[in-house]
């Protein structure tokens, strides 16, 4: 009888030791610790913050009707820095934010150099139908009120001053809408070597290029 209550002692013991230690779920760094030493603790409670240093996650909020074309391991690119990373779609929370309207995307990133709570960006590729032109950058120049014009050449060739809306920009060109018509001869460059009225000899742009 004294055995058994020693092997149940030395049992209730151990389990008592075990309780002392915590094991991580995964290898990391502890970011902070919650409680201080001797602190009694609860149920559940959390102890330390364990930051995964194996693998990094980026939560990024994108608009519903995003989230719902974007499919499960498919790579897009995040920005860091001015730098572009690939990064693996590993799910997206089906919660809406009730303040924001937009769902959380998670992405696995492989890049271990961006820091825990860094500011990052999604780049989304999206088709949008509209009207308007393509127009080279170099065409444009700036009109009154922060608006933008470009100059054409009419049927006089005399120079005229067209107001347009850039609606989205590129790195080397611009979509607007304006008052552009099918047909008209578009000054792509040089725009502040002309004013409107005056009478111009046009080239076109090949022939342009070929003479220099």
């Amino acid at each position: 009888a004294e055995l058994r209550r020693a092997k149940a002692a030395a049992q209730s013991a151990q389990v008592a030791l075990e309780e002392t230690q915590l094991l991580a779920p995964f290898a990391g760094v502890i970011q902070a610790r919650l409680v201080d030493e001797g602190a009694q603790l609860g149920m559940a409670q959390a102890v330390v913050e364990l930051i995964d240093i194996t693998r990094v996650e980026a939560h990024v909020a994108v608009p519903v009707d995003l989230s719902a074309s974007l499919e499960s391991n498919s790579v897009h690119q995040l920005v860091w820095a001015g730098n572009s990373y690939p990064a693996s779609l590993m799910s997206v929370l089906p919660k809406v934010d009730p303040i924001t309207r937009t769902q959380t995307a998670v992405f696995e990133v492989e890049a271990l150099e961006i820091p825990i709570g860094g500011l990052i960006k999604l780049e989304v590729a999206e088709t949008v139908e509209a009207d308007g032109y393509w127009l080279p950058l170099s065409s444009l120049t700036q009109a009154d009120r922060g608006l933008w014009a470009v100059y054409v050449v009419n049927r006089q060739n005399e120079i005229e001053r067209r107001l347009i809306d850039v609606v989205h920009t590129e790195a080397e060109q611009v979509f607007a809408r304006g008052t552009l018509g099918a047909g008209d001869k578009l000054v792509v460059s040089g725009a502040q070597r002309v004013v409107p009225g005056q009478a111009v000899n046009p080239v076109p742009q090949i022939q342009a290029q070929n003479a220099y």
